[in-house]
């Protein structure tokens, strides 16, 4: 997917461009808004496994130890 960069025309003030302009940055709002959830969903998916895995692994070293 390419990301349409900025022009010329988001420079003039008519109001064609002024809608371009808003839709750009809106775009670009909402995928940083998906990169910081992406970001904190995988930090607790990957604090969570890690947690479960030491608990795990102390439980196995338990049974067979």
């Amino acid at each position: 997917m390419l990301i349409k960069l900025p022009t010329y025309r988001f420079v003039l003030f008519t109001e064609a461009s002024k809608k371009k302009r808003d839709k750009y940055f809106r775009r670009i709002s909402n995928r940083k808004n998906l990169l910081w959830i992406v970001i904190v969903a995988g930090f607790i998916v990957g604090v969570s496994a890690s947690i479960f895995a030491s608990y795990l692994l102390e439980w196995l070293g338990n049974i067979f130890g």
